[in-house]
């Protein structure tokens, strides 16, 4: 993508801003303009110098262009804000080619475009005359109907004859009633008749539509019993069987009064009913003022009679004259060296009676350490005794010279620790034989073989204040270095150009 070149200024300078996205905790490339101030480089996680400070970061310049800016970036934010001076662009060879190529692009675009609208355009030519020659057809069509359906009705006219001979077949004013006529002769069929019985329809629907009414109801009618006078019907329909039952009952036969009480002897006990006796009673009724709950009770909840017995056991061994030991203090007893040599023992250790007036302990805090300074006061006078004021010293001490050994490279190829674990041991230089797989795989070309690697750390802080810890491997042809970029977490593996002959200053000038 072309980028918008900048002017150069004789004076003052531009200040920029570019947002980069960071993918795996690194975002590595040029910025986009040229002759930019080092110094001036800020990198923050928000725009316009908002957001935390990204401190960990790889600036360089290329030598073949030593305008452009090279830049390598760690942060976990998945956004940074590098701002920058610049005093404007240098136009190259790559930026007039990138514009010629934007150029070429563009042509391309436009002649595409071009194309695209001139097919258009002939596809729309196309269906306007396609539409216009079927809107004539179309138009054509229908005058041919229209001259069909004129012939057909002037084919369809009716003469004079035809039409006297249709009217002889109407019946006369003379033999039909009239309107007035028909309407006066309906409503003498319908008298008085309600108006929800007033039409034939309303008469069959209220007959059920049934066209023998008449002997339907007669027929119902000889079902039903015959009137008999002083007696009633009901709709219960008692039988001949149930008015004799009805009749034997006697008189005030359901006239049941339940009594008020009951004797105690018509009930009887069983296992889940029984009575009680006044003294009984008067027990319970005692025993419940009594009843009361330990504090205890989980405690005494958890005594059963093993630990009754038990503890009825070890009252007879307390009362024994041989005197029994824990296994703890038979395992502390054994490890004593010459506990039963006498001899050692009276060789060894001093009596009441052997110390005589040697003191029993009174060298007190207040004779000898009379300034409270926490010191014996004549310790404390030694301490401002200069080297030459010691006598007795010898000249020399063995050995006069010595040399220091190389730093041991410790083997610890199935550990890898945080950043934060690292920290958490203060400022260290360490090297160590790692597992590549362990470390997170740097390149082999950095490694001593593809399955190991010669790892050196260097912590420079006892804190993240000071910076993370760098990790650095080398091997036959590269190095590689990652850095910690969290408590937690670690940055990508980055290798560096390729080593011949020896790792020199110059190659390590672009780290």
């Amino acid at each position: 993508m072309f980028i918008e070149k900048l002017n150069r200024k004789q004076s003052g300078v531009y200040v920029l801003e570019e947002e980069k996205t960071v993918i795996n905790g690194i975002w590595e490339g040029y910025l986009d303009h040229d002759n930019v101030n080092h110094k001036s480089i800020s990198i923050y996680t928000g725009s316009k110098l908002t957001g935390e400070k990204v401190e960990n970061c790889f600036i360089s310049t290329p030598s073949e262009a030593p305008w452009k800016t090279h830049i390598k970036i760690f942060s976990s934010s998945p956004k940074v804000y590098v701002v920058y001076e610049s005093t404007g662009d240098q136009v190259e060879a790559e930026d007039i080619n990138e514009l010629q190529d934007e150029l070429v692009n563009e042509i391309n675009r436009a002649t595409t475009a071009e194309q695209i609208l001139g097919e258009n355009l002939n596809a729309e030519i196309l269906r306007s005359t396609n539409a216009e020659n079927l809107l004539n057809n179309n138009l054509n069509n229908e005058i041919t109907r229209a001259k069909g359906v004129e012939s057909g009705l002037e084919s369809k006219k009716s003469d004079k004859t035809y039409v006297d001979i249709e009217l002889n077949k109407k019946a006369d004013k003379f033999n039909t009633y009239t309107k007035e006529e028909t309407d006066s002769r309906i409503q003498k069929i319908v008298g008085a008749a309600p108006e929800a019985l007033d039409t034939l329809q309303e008469i069959a629907i209220a007959l059920n539509n049934d066209k023998d009414f008449a002997g339907t109801m007669t027929n119902e009618l000889a079902k039903k019993v015959d009137k008999v006078p002083g007696k009633g019907l009901s709709d219960e329909n008692y039988t001949a069987t149930e008015k004799s039952k009805l009749a034997g009952i006697a008189e005030n036969a359901n006239n049941y009064v339940h009594p008020s009480t009951h004797p105690a002897s018509m009930i009887i006990e069983s296992s889940t009913k029984r009575f009680i006796t006044d003294t009984e009673r008067s027990n319970w009724n005692d025993a419940n003022s009594k009843k009361h709950e330990h504090s205890n009770k989980t405690v005494i909840d958890k005594i059963t009679q093993a630990l009754l017995d038990a503890w009825d056991s070890a009252v007879t061994h307390i009362s024994d004259t041989i005197k029994h030991i824990t296994s703890t203090e038979r395992a502390k007893w054994n490890t004593v060296d010459n506990k039963a040599d006498k001899t050692y023992v009276d060789n060894t250790f001093a009596t009441k009676q052997d110390l005589g007036n040697a003191g029993y302990g009174d060298m007190l805090k207040s004779v000898y350490d009379t300034n409270n300074d926490g010191k014996v006061d004549k310790a404390g006078l030694a301490d401002s005794v200069p080297w030459s004021g010691v006598t007795g010293k010898p000249s020399t001490f063995s050995p006069s010279t010595h040399s220091h050994d190389s730093i041991s490279v410790v083997d610890t190829r199935s550990i890898n620790e945080t950043p934060a674990e690292l920290l958490a041991g203060g400022r260290i230089l360490k090297c160590e034989l790692k597992s590549r797989a362990i470390i997170g795989n740097p390149p082999v070309n950095a490694c001593a073989n593809s399955s190991y690697a010669h790892l050196i750390t260097i912590v420079g802080w006892s804190n993240s204040s000071g910076g993370y810890p760098v990790q650095v491997t080398f091997g036959k042809s590269s190095m590689a270095i990652r850095i910690g970029i969290s408590d937690t977490a670690w940055s990508s593996w980055m290798e560096y150009r390729t080593i011949t002959g020896g790792v020199t200053w110059n190659d390590l000038k672009g780290v």
